[in-house]
């Protein structure tokens, strides 16, 4: 089926197709739309995971020096 033969835009026949039609007619919406479920399966494995794994973050046991104990941005930051 070609989109360009079907294709009508303002009551005119559209005789070739732009750049993002060409990329959405074309081998790479076949090969997402082949692919779906597991595109679909993998993100949300991914977002499981990331989940998970973000019941393991802890607030901070102490202050993290940025700066040298001398540096004078560290002055009023002395916390050991």
């Amino acid at each position: 089926m070609d989109i360009v033969s079907e294709t009508v835009v303002e009551g005119k026949q559209v005789t070739e197709l732009g750049k993002l039609e060409i990329f959405f007619d074309g081998y790479w919406n076949e090969l997402v739309h082949k692919f779906r479920w597991p595109i679909i399966l993998f993100g949300f494995g991914l977002a499981a995971y990331a989940a998970v794994r973000s019941t393991e973050i802890k607030g901070l046991s102490r202050m993290e020096d940025y700066f040298y104990p001398s540096h004078y941005m560290s002055i009023g930051l002395k916390t050991h």
